[in-house]
């Protein structure tokens, strides 16, 4: 059987408990894990870090608050924020530093 898909999940809250990492949802095919602010958000870049650290496959954010810190602290690994206006936010590049870049 193919190992199952990971996916790290950045919060303000969750309710799984009092811990800041806890396993949310686990099936033969996916897994996710919660990485929790507990409500702080001064721990969201800690916690932006440990989520890239564990290897997710993608990473899960539910407002621009949580998705800044994981833009801060990743490369590789794709975001899913949901989000108002990720360019405004500074999560997406703008299309003219694209075409800057050579993107067409």
């Amino acid at each position: 059987m193919a190992q199952a898909a990971a996916a790290g999940w950045l919060s303000l809250f969750h309710s799984q408990g009092s811990s800041s990492r806890s396993r949310l949802w686990k099936v033969p095919i996916f897994i996710i894990d919660g990485y929790s602010g507990e409500g702080v958000t001064d721990r969201l870049p800690e916690l932006a870090h440990q989520v890239v650290q564990s290897g997710p496959d993608i990473i899960l954010a539910i407002a621009l608050i949580m998705a800044q810190p994981l833009k801060d602290a990743i490369v590789a690994i794709p975001i899913v924020a949901l989000t108002g206006d990720p360019v405004s936010g500074g999560l997406a590049p703008v299309w003219r530093q694209l075409q800057r870049d050579g993107v067409r």
